[in-house]
């Protein structure tokens, strides 16, 4: 009849209602953990996030450093070989200079050697 078809349908809607209700329930209980969960995983992400660029600030320090060797070493190497040139270059101008004097001082005798064989003409 109409009474329990209505009967039928008013506890069809209150087992509805307490059914949306207990997933209402369920669904605020999910949002409440996940909010209380959402600080710590940030947390544990920008823990994640410092510990990988200390990592990353260790490593470019170290590049550095290595980086630093590498260019004192350079400089010395370049250092070392700038004072053999300067020696080689020294010691090729000492040696022209030497041969300078010898070659001045043997024109001299040659220059003297004329000026004397022309005097011994000039007398005869």
């Amino acid at each position: 009849t109409l009474q329990q078809k209505l009967m039928e349908l008013q506890q069809l809607v209150e087992d509805e209602a307490q059914l949306r209700q207990a997933s209402d329930e369920e669904l605020g209980r999910k949002q409440a953990t996940n909010l209380e969960a959402l600080p710590k995983a940030m947390s544990a992400e920008r823990q994640c996030r410092e510990d990988a660029l200390g990592k990353l600030e260790d490593t470019l320090r170290q590049e550095q450093a290595d980086e630093r060797q590498r260019l004192s070493a350079l400089l010395q190497a370049s250092e070392l070989r700038w004072q053999q040139l300067r020696e080689a270059t020294e010691d090729a101008i000492k040696h022209r200079v030497e041969q300078h004097g010898t070659l001045a001082l043997e024109l001299a005798k040659a220059a003297d050697a004329l000026g004397e064989e022309t005097r011994e003409r000039q007398k005869d």
